[in-house]
């Protein structure tokens, strides 16, 4: 799946050599200490390295990813296979041209942190609105960020919350607090 990404991205194509094994490529974690991650990737970490286009729907078949950060790219979408990724805690896409998320991602119930700023969404998935992802549980920390400019959110007592930016920036929602922002 790794391979193929990297042939269609020349953005990839620089950075992982195919001469190299995939386990040497930077950005790309792999599990050693749990047995079931065991030579699995658990993380990919490709902060601003140009990559444009759409995240590929193949990274949903990486079910032990636990962190995906793909912050300061240019990608154009992110597909709903993503909502496959049940043990992911972590989903960065910061400052990417996204203008939606699919609703499948509402099903990431293992998600802890969220970061969507820097894009031009205009909706998130219903389910985090109705206490999904993002809600976890009780006495469960989440810190997500959406943007000041685009219609935000917030977890207040274990429901997502809708606000507009206009009025608040929502820079952390650890435990339901907002931060105010002046403009």
């Amino acid at each position: 799946m790794l391979r193929a990404w990297r042939k269609q991205c020349p953005e990839l194509r620089a950075l992982w050599d195919k001469s190299k094994p995939v386990t040497a490529w930077a950005g790309l974690t792999f599990g050693k200490a749990i047995r079931a991650h065991l030579g699995r990737v658990v993380k990919i970490w490709l902060f601003r390295k140009g990559l444009t286009g759409d995240v590929p729907a193949a990274l949903g078949r990486l079910t032990a990813l636990t962190a995906l950060n793909l912050d300061g790219n240019q990608l154009m979408s992110v597909p709903a296979e993503l909502g496959r990724l049940t043990a992911l805690t972590e989903l960065s896409l910061y400052g990417n041209q996204l203008t939606r998320v699919p609703e499948k991602l509402g099903a990431l119930t293992t998600l802890t942190r969220l970061m969507l700023g820097g894009n031009q969404l205009t909706s998130v998935p219903a389910e985090w609105m109705r206490g999904g992802a993002l809600a976890g549980g009780a006495g469960r920390e989440s810190r997500c960020f959406i943007d000041k400019y685009e219609p935000s959110a917030a977890v207040v007592g274990g429901v997502l919350v809708p606000f507009f930016a206009g009025e608040m920036r929502l820079d952390g929602c650890d435990e339901g607090v907002l931060y105010e922002h002046s403009p």
